[in-house]
């Protein structure tokens, strides 16, 4: 078989010129790392160049001229008697040994219902079972493919004893034989007795394009999926390819389990939809076989989604002592999937992670976000600002007859006003790079760029924070070195288009950031109304949820207490229970910063209850409070 390129992979060529030597005594073994697709592939594409190839006629005893592959598992072998047995299973599909109550008996299986165990018709007479025994030594035509070597039970049969029965098959017999493994597992009984059995061996390194075409030829997907999986080929394997992942079960998890996805999104925008959808099941898919649980994965890839504020804090706000989940999400997207950050809202939904690690997923759910997301595609579907976008991005398949007019009204349209700061940064991207390509002469002056600035400060000025808006604004990826390691000048010359563009997209940033602070300051304020105004049910909804706990260390210990102190009994005990729920006396505390929070609370509540000359009922939990951080303390042996 041959790829795209019509090159034939080197390990079909090598088998065919085996097959078709009529005097072999050997085994060839073909090597690879357990989920490497080595059996996949010889499932697949080698069974089918096999099959194609005619025997050699001395050999050819049967009415069949052609090859034909045999596959056997060696998977929890125990004996070499096994081994005839499984040959002739995988020979003669229709029969099968069937346990009775008094022996075990070998049927064929078409012929022969069985009833609560019993056999109700005939079995094959004495004569045809003899002829079963030695059915193997009659099959010239048959490729024997003896697969998962490093898998036998070791506990009641050796390497050299399997091998031995191989090299009796191949040196007496003159099977054509090839052996699958992980000779890494092997061990060293393999490497001693090997030589007589196994002349050659290949290591198995699948081509990620042509294991993809064989995934999608051969599995039973029907026509609009194969479609949508052939257009998304290259998304698709960039992903793997940036998540490092080389298991090929992955991809054909990746492949089989998407389908329930794309089953549902039918409709208008449905290509839209399946792809927003992709990048991260694909992403979470990748890293769960990779040996993330579901807990893990969730923790680290749901903050980009930005459900609450508290998940989502600037560095100054977070524990350098505890693990950021923003942090690590951030981490694994720049480190591994930098390039797709550029995609706008990549959001990791619950349900994708129930389909991967769970197999499930709530069809209303997924409706649900199916139809929100087509709803956005519907509201900008349409409009000049959005087609000119489309177009800018792709500004390669622009005419040079209409390029200056596509330039100009863009430009026109950026000091209008037209586009918020994800798409000007869009188009600032493009025009950088055709700028730094001196593309049809275009230029961009320091007044454009000052423009472009302009437009994002007036785009995002009555805008409130917005949580994956460093998801969404596209990073500059064509070019890694910094510009003092470049010789080329023109790559030196992109590196510093490079360089500019990071100056504007981090103004943007700068804003958004400077919104979060504001929003999150208003937060705290909020929860502050809240204890005042004595709005029991609100504070106790807030502080019972472990989510908080960021924003509660946050609020000013002496704007606390305070508004504390002035609140009615039962806002105070709702305050002692926060403190019981988030500070658990019995769970050690490792942060200075909420050590630091502890320690100024207790000082301001302190201050106040020494001061009183008579011990208020109303004040009973603030004694309460007081004594359940000294105990903190004393356990946790802070001060």
């Amino acid at each position: 078989m041959k790829n795209d390129n019509n090159i034939e992979s080197p390990i079909i060529s090598i088998v065919t010129d085996y097959l078709k030597d009529n005097n072999t005594d050997y085994a060839l073994m073909i090597n690879g790392a357990w989920g490497s697709g080595k059996t996949y592939f010889i499932k697949q594409s080698l069974k089918l160049a096999i099959e194609e190839i005619e025997c050699p006629k001395q050999n050819n005893n049967c009415d069949d001229k052609k090859y034909q592959q045999i596959y056997v598992s060696l998977y929890g072998l125990s004996s070499t008697e096994e081994i005839k047995e499984r040959i002739f299973y995988a020979i003669n599909p229709n029969y099968k040994w069937i346990e009775t109550t008094t022996s075990k008996l070998l049927a064929f299986t078409e012929l022969i219902p069985i009833i609560g165990g019993a056999v109700k018709e005939v079995l094959p007479n004495d004569k045809e079972k003899a002829g079963i025994k030695d059915a193997i030594a009659n099959y010239y035509n048959k490729v024997l493919i003896f697969d998962d070597l490093e898998r036998i039970d070791k506990n009641k049969i050796d390497i050299q004893s399997v091998l031995g029965f191989i090299n009796f098959l191949a040196e007496h017999d003159h099977y054509k034989i090839i052996v699958v493994a992980n000779d890494e597992i092997l061990g060293d009984d393999y490497k001693q007795f090997k030589e007589k059995t196994i002349r050659f061996s290949y290591n198995y390194h699948p081509d990620l394009s042509e294991t993809y075409d064989d995934i999608c030829k051969c599995k039973k997907y029907n026509e609009d999926y194969q479609a949508f999986l052939k257009e998304q080929k290259q998304f698709i394997l960039d992903i793997i390819r940036a998540g490092e992942c080389k298991n090929i079960r992955t991809l054909i998890f990746i492949t089989d389990v998407f389908q329930k996805i794309f089953e549902k999104a039918k409709g208008k925008f449905s290509n839209e939809i399946n792809r927003d959808l992709l990048l991260p099941f694909t992403i979470i898919s990748i890293e769960a076989k990779n040996g993330k649980t579901k807990d893990d994965l969730k923790s680290c890839l749901i903050p980009i989604n930005s459900l609450s504020h508290s998940s989502l804090q600037t560095d100054k706000n977070l524990d350098k002592e505890k693990i950021d989940p923003k942090e690590e999400a951030d981490k694994l997207l720049r480190n591994k999937y930098v390039r797709f950050r550029k995609y706008k809202g990549i959001l990791f939904y619950d349900i994708l992670f129930d389909l991967v690690c769970d197999g499930y997923i709530s069809d209303d759910r997924l409706g649900n976000i199916i139809e929100s997301t087509r709803k956005d595609y519907i509201a900008k579907e349409g409009t000049e600002e959005t087609k000119l976008v489309n177009k800018i991005i792709n500004w390669t398949q622009i005419s040079d007859d209409e390029f200056e007019n596509v330039i100009k009204t863009i430009k026109d349209k950026v000091l209008l006003g037209k586009f918020d700061a994800v798409d000007l940064l869009k188009i600032y991207e493009a025009f950088i790079y055709i700028d730094a390509m001196k593309i049809n002469d275009f230029t961009l002056t320091d007044n454009d760029t000052e423009t472009f600035k302009s437009a994002i400060d007036n785009a995002m000025r009555f805008k409130q924070y917005m949580p994956y808006f460093d998801t969404e604004a596209p990073i500059w990826i064509y070019y890694d070195a910094p510009v003092s390691d470049i010789e080329d000048e023109e790559t030196k010359i992109s590196a510093k288009a490079e360089a500019k563009y990071n100056n504007l997209r981090q103004y943007a940033l700068s804003i958004n950031n400077k919104h979060q602070e504001e929003d999150y300051q208003a937060q705290i304020n909020v929860i502050l109304v809240f204890i005042k105004n004595d709005e029991t049910e609100r504070f106790r909804e807030f502080i019972s949820d472990q989510n908080n706990k960021f924003l509660f260390i946050d609020i000013p210990p002496k704007d606390l207490i305070s508004a504390i102190i002035s609140a009615s009994a039962k806002t105070k005990q709702i305050f002692l229970f926060g403190l019981e729920l988030l500070f658990p006396k019995h769970v050690p505390i490792a942060s200075s910063k909420e050590v630091k929070f502890l320690n100024a609370i207790k000082k301001e509540l302190d201050d106040y209850l020494n001061k009183q000359t008579i011990r208020k009922n109303s004040l009973t939990n603030l004694y309460f409070a007081r004594n359940y951080i000294n105990s903190i303390q004393r356990y946790c042996a802070i001060s």
